[in-house]
């Protein structure tokens, strides 16, 4: 898909909440913004509903690039996350992603996943060790990430959470793809949103 902006996509996709919010909010950023001081800049907001003991959230998110000048990615996600035990969750889920190209156009990407989550408190430090695997029906192929998240056991000005996390890639076309690192804090504005600033 080359424009995701255009009239005619917007009334095919409207009968899709999800897409259709995802579509308005692209094209009310698609202008790059003014150069800021960091270069990642993310945020994600949900609902969370509990049925038949497995919890539904979906999310939404956007993420500035290029030294936060312009919107690369965005992304709604539906997950349903069961806890197995205190510390362990499974997590299977839907995910549509829309990723900017070098030429300025869109892809859109459907992705399916399912995510082992083990989260534990280690000398007053949250961590959250997550092992994911999709399949990217744009792309053809399977990628496995393993992401290891923890947060500083303390919160600045506003509520604000400090936190790092890194995560690897490892995708069937080309093998190991990146090594994502990222520090930053992140604020919880309910169960299943937050807005996060960092690099």
């Amino acid at each position: 898909m080359d424009d995701p902006f255009c009239a005619k996509d917007l009334i095919k996709l409207s009968i899709n909440p999800f897409k259709a919010l995802c579509f308005l909010l692209l094209t009310l950023t698609q202008n790059e913004l003014p150069a800021r001081d960091f270069q990642f800049w993310s945020l994600a907001i949900g609902e969370s509903q509990e049925i038949f003991g497995t919890k539904i959230e979906t999310h939404f998110g956007m993420r500035f690039e290029d030294n936060a000048s312009k919107l690369n990615y965005s992304y709604v996600d539906l997950h349903f996350v069961k806890d197995l035990t205190k510390k362990w969750q499974i997590v299977p889920g839907l995910r549509l992603t829309f990723r900017r190209q070098d030429n300025g156009g869109w892809t859109e990407d459907p992705t399916a996943l399912l995510a082992i989550i083990k989260r534990q408190t280690l000398f007053g430090f949250s961590t959250s060790h997550r092992s994911r695997i999709e399949y990217r029906f744009y792309s053809k192929e399977w990628v496995f990430r393993q992401r290891f998240l923890c947060d500083l056991p303390f919160t600045l000005p506003c509520s604000f959470i400090p936190y790092w996390y890194n995560e690897v890639y490892f995708q069937q076309n080309s093998g190991f793809s990146q090594n994502r690192f990222f520090i930053g804090v992140r604020k919880e504005i309910y169960d299943a949103g937050q807005i996060s600033i960092g690099y």
